[in-house]
C-alpha cells in the first residue's frame, strides 16, 4: 500500500498542489472554525497566511480568534483589522467557497480589497479581458507586489510567490500559467544579473497589465549554477503578450540603475515598500 501524498511547498514535485486560496481549503478551514465554535474552543491560525494583509478579509470571515505572524507584520495586519468588516468579510467567504479554482478566488479577492469591500461582488467566470488594467489599478507596481522579509528560500519558491502577489492584485489571471512562461526564459538564459540581482522576466496572455513585482528574501538565494553570486533581491516583469516592446524597456531601465551602486544598496536597505515603489518607478520613468 503506497503511503498517501502529502503537500509540501519545500517539494518541487509537489509545491503546485500547495494553494492556500483553494475553495476545498477554504472550505476544510471554514468546517474546522464551526467545530471549534460549537464545542467553544479557542481557534488560532500560524505561519505564512497568518501575515498575509491581502488575505485577512478571508481570516476575518472565518472568525479566528487569533493570528500569529512575525513582529515586523503586525503594524500593517492591525491597521488592515480596523477598516474590516466581519459582515463583509462573511459574505465574502461564502462567495470564495462557491468558486471553481483558486484563480477566481483571487480575483474575488482582490476586487474586494480594491474597493474596500463596501461594493456588491460576483464570483467571476469565463475569460478576462487581456492587456487591460483592471478598474482602479496601480501603474506598474504597488505596495502589495513588494515583500521586504519573504521566507522563499529557492528562485522556484521566489518566482511562485511574486507571480501570486500579482494574480492576487488582479493583474494576472493565472499565475500557473505566468511562472511556467517565465521559467522558459530561465531556461534559456539565467536571469542573475549579479551584483546580487535576480530579473526573471516573461510575456503572457494571462497578464492583464505590465507589472513589476520585488522579493527581497530573508537569506540571499543561490540563482543558479555553483559559481554564480547568491541572490538578495529579486524583481519579475510580467507584460502582456501583446505588449510590443514594453518588456524590453523595463528590462533596460532596471538593469541601467543596477549597475548603479547606490541605487541597488538603497534597494538592499529600504525599510518600507513605498521606499521600493519610488527607487523602481524612477528606474522605469513611470510617473
Amino acid at each position: 500500500m503506497k503511503p498517501p501524498r502529502t503537500i509540501d511547498r519545500g517539494n518541487p514535485k509537489l509545491e503546485s498542489l500547495y494553494d492556500p486560496l483553494h475553495p476545498a481549503f477554504l472550505r476544510l478551514l471554514e468546517g474546522a472554525a464551526a467545530q471549534s465554535r460549537s464545542a467553544k474552543r479557542w481557534l488560532g491560525i500560524c505561519g505564512e497566511m497568518a501575515g498575509k494583509v491581502e488575505l485577512l478579509p478571508l481570516l476575518i470571515g472565518l472568525g479566528f480568534d487569533e493570528l500569529s505572524m512575525a513582529p515586523g507584520l503586525i503594524p500593517a495586519v492591525k491597521e488592515r483589522l480596523g477598516e474590516l468588516d466581519s459582515g463583509e468579510c462573511r459574505a465574502l467567504l461564502q462567495r470564495a467557497g462557491r468558486c471553481a479554482d483558486a484563480g477566481e478566488v483571487r480575483q474575488l479577492l482582490a476586487e474586494f480589497n480594491g474597493r474596500g469591500g463596501s461594493a456588491p461582488i460576483i464570483c467571476p467566470s469565463g475569460a478576462d479581458p487581456i492587456g487591460l488594467p483592471p478598474r482602479g489599478a496601480a501603474g506598474v507596481i504597488a505596495a502589495e507586489w513588494v515583500s521586504l522579509d519573504s521566507p522563499s528560500r529557492t528562485p522556484s519558491e521566489a518566482i511562485k510567490e511574486l507571480c501570486g502577489l500579482l494574480e492576487l492584485a488582479g493583474r494576472v489571471s493565472d499565475a500557473s500559467a505566468l511562472e511556467e512562461t517565465v521559467w522558459k526564459r530561465e531556461g534559456t538564459s539565467t536571469t542573475n544579473l549579479g551584483f546580487g540581482f535576480a530579473l526573471p522576466h516573461g510575456k503572457s496572455s494571462r497578464v492583464r497589465a505590465s507589472s513589476i513585482a520585488f522579493l527581497r528574501p530573508r537569506r540571499p538565494i543561490r540563482w543558479s549554477g555553483k559559481n554564480s553570486a547568491p541572490v538578495r533581491a529579486v524583481l519579475l516583469i510580467a507584460v502582456p503578450e501583446h505588449g510590443g516592446k514594453t518588456h524590453l524597456r523595463l528590462i533596460a531601465g532596471l538593469s541601467r540603475r543596477l549597475m548603479d551602486e547606490g541605487f541597488r544598496e538603497s534597494l538592499f536597505a529600504a525599510a518600507e515598500a513605498p521606499t521600493v515603489l519610488a527607487l523602481i518607478n524612477s528606474a522605469v520613468a513611470v510617473g
